[in-house]
């Protein structure tokens, strides 16, 4: 996933992303498929909207069209994401629209994660006809979303009277394009006709950081991939990359990763915290 718009393109003939997780941290993004998140064990942190939420065992968010959201780090978590566009088929349209699903009966917990878990190996392995695996258990669990059960809450997301914000998304989509320039916050707020000072606190808000913060973690984001995927020179990714120095390039690195540019080269892992491994 990309920190900002995005417009998926799935590999294969089925259009679904199917992943396990042990913990995931991402930036602010936003997309117009449909996005699952649910958590078998531990605990994972979402941002929604400007909300913050602590899911547990148990408990799935479903992210429809336009929410801008994050993911937080979270240790300990097991859980499994799913990604697939609404029109899933021609003559059926996922009808549920974002919310918080808590599940309370132990039995269907366990029945979700291993329909979570199937769809997740069947796309890792690709065996012969892991499409009609993971299309018919991807149905299975989304008619147990549609069909009322009384063992579970279920709860609107985001708040009601709060939206999509559109030119939030605008500017995400802006910094995604132009983070190797010389950028500042004054500037992007001018461009976008809000002040400084209102500019810092929508963007908080939504994003859960402060922009200097996210845009340092964006450059990072990128800058991992290069390490990990070309062999062109540190100082080379470091410029391509919107910072201004190796010097400072190594020391945000040390700052949000905890490790070394070459570290990330060398073994192609991240340490703590790592924005930029992409999920998936």
């Amino acid at each position: 996933m990309q920190p900002f718009h995005e417009t998926r393109t799935y590999g294969g003939g089925l259009r679904l992303v199917a992943v396990r997780s042990s913990g995931m941290e991402f930036l602010a993004h936003w997309q117009e498929d449909v996005e699952v998140f649910f958590v078998a064990e531990g605990e994972q942190r979402i941002g929604i909207q400007g909300r913050i939420l602590a899911l547990g065992p148990g408990q799935l968010v479903l992210l429809g069209s336009g929410e801008i959201h994050h993911y937080e780090p979270s240790a300990g978590c097991v859980g499994f994401m799913l990604i697939f566009p609404r029109d899933l088929s021609p003559d059926w349209t996922f009808p549920l629209e974002s919310g918080l699903h808590t599940f309370r009966d132990p039995d269907r917990i366990r029945t979700i994660a291993g329909w979570m878990a199937a769809m997740a190996d069947e796309m890792a392995s690709r065996r012969p006809g892991y499409a009609l695996v993971a299309d018919g258990t991807l149905r299975l669990f989304l008619a147990a979303l549609v069909r009322p059960d009384p063992a579970r809450e279920t709860e609107p997301l985001p708040d009601p009277g709060r939206t999509a914000d559109p030119r939030m998304q605008e500017i995400l989509d802006y910094l995604a394009t132009h983070y190797p320039e010389p950028l500042d916050r004054d500037a992007v707020a001018r461009r976008f006709h809000w002040s400084p000072s209102h500019f810092s606190r929508r963007f908080r808000d939504a994003t859960n950081l402060a922009f200097s913060e996210h845009l340092a973690r964006l450059r990072l984001e990128h800058a991992c991939r290069a390490l990990r995927q070309t062999r062109t020179p540190v100082s080379d990714i470091a410029l391509d990359c919107g910072f201004d120095s190796v010097r400072t390039f190594n020391r945000a690195f040390r700052r949000h990763l905890g490790t070394c540019p070459s570290a990330i080269r060398e073994d192609g892992t991240g340490a703590r915290g790592d924005p930029a491994r992409p999920f998936p």
